[in-house]
């Protein structure tokens, strides 16, 4: 089963088959069953936001800080950041996702400034960017070939975006290659010493008459002595931890310090507005000069 989403009920079949077989050239289809479907609950109406969806959106990337996601779609929104020059101003859905964007830590996939929506309106031709495509950090590196293609689904008023993802994506970092798995700088030695005198007892290992054992019993007794020392140290001393994450290559300490500064005035705003209060005005302008003045410097890299 193939699942495409954002494709008209109007595209005819042929459209779709030879666009599946274009992204998949060794993929036989000799039967196929086309059904739509449109789930009205996860949409982002054009001009308000009813189902409270970035919201949610967000709600969800902050509570999996680590994962790797891509959210991609349809967002009706208008930025300077990603609008290729065509925006003069930016609309309030585009504010909301620049916001969206800065608190949840989504990263802009879109490259260049193809148009990704095309049509006539009473004889008049439109046109827009407000196909988009995000991703948090753990995956931004690996999104590779972001492309927008206009004559995969001809039929359709929104272009086409494809993308690849690397499965493994070399670090522009060192990782640290110690091969000690324990913290031992506050160590409790005499509660590993009894956690281990313990488990050894327990083991029977030196009851072993090691005289009379074959190599295959000495190997068996030292992966047992290895297993029980290793148990000894989990259970004693903290297990260190890698702090060393993928970075965009462009990513340097001085972007970093204007993301942090935006994701700080965006939670106060944030707290201030839960509380039912109004924002300052100094506070909000505060705000939108960081906002501008890092989106600024990432297109600027």
């Amino acid at each position: 089963m193939i699942h495409i989403k954002g494709i008209s009920k109007n595209t005819p079949a042929e459209e779709i088959i030879n666009a599946i077989k274009d992204q998949n050239p060794s993929l036989k289809l000799e039967k196929f069953n086309i059904k739509f479907k449109r789930n009205n609950r996860n949409d982002i109406e054009p001009e308000t936001d009813n189902n409270d969806t970035l919201n949610t959106l967000e709600n969800f990337i902050i509570q999996h800080p680590h994962a790797s996601i891509a959210v991609c779609g349809d967002f009706n929104a208008w930025h300077t950041l990603w609008g290729g020059g065509r925006y003069p101003r930016s609309n309030r859905r585009g504010h909301d996702l620049v916001d969206l964007m800065s608190s949840a830590d989504l990263h802009l996939c879109n490259v260049g400034n193809t148009l990704t929506f095309e049509t006539i309106t009473h004889g008049r031709p439109r046109s827009s960017i407000i196909d988009l495509s995000f991703s948090t950090t753990p995956l931004f590196n690996k999104i590779t070939h972001w492309e927008v293609r206009p004559n995969l689904f001809p039929s359709t008023q929104h272009n086409i975006i494809t993308y690849k993802i690397k499965l493994q994506n070399p670090s522009t970092a060192t990782p640290n290659q110690s091969t000690f798995l324990y913290r031992t700088k506050n160590a409790n030695w005499h509660t590993f010493k009894e956690n281990l005198l313990s488990k050894i007892a327990n083991s029977q290992i030196l009851d072993t008459n090691f005289l009379n054992i074959s190599p295959t019993e000495l190997d068996s007794i030292v992966e047992r002595t290895t297993r029980i020392i290793n148990d000894a140290c989990t259970e004693s001393f903290p297990v260190k931890t890698s702090k060393h994450t993928s970075k965009a290559p462009f990513w340097d300490d001085h972007l970093e310090h204007l993301k942090t500064k935006c994701n700080q005035l965006h939670r106060i705003l944030y707290r201030t507005t839960r509380s039912n209060n109004t924002p300052s005005p100094d506070l909000i302008e505060q705000y939108r000069d960081t906002k501008e003045n890092y989106a600024s410097e990432i297109r600027r890299a």
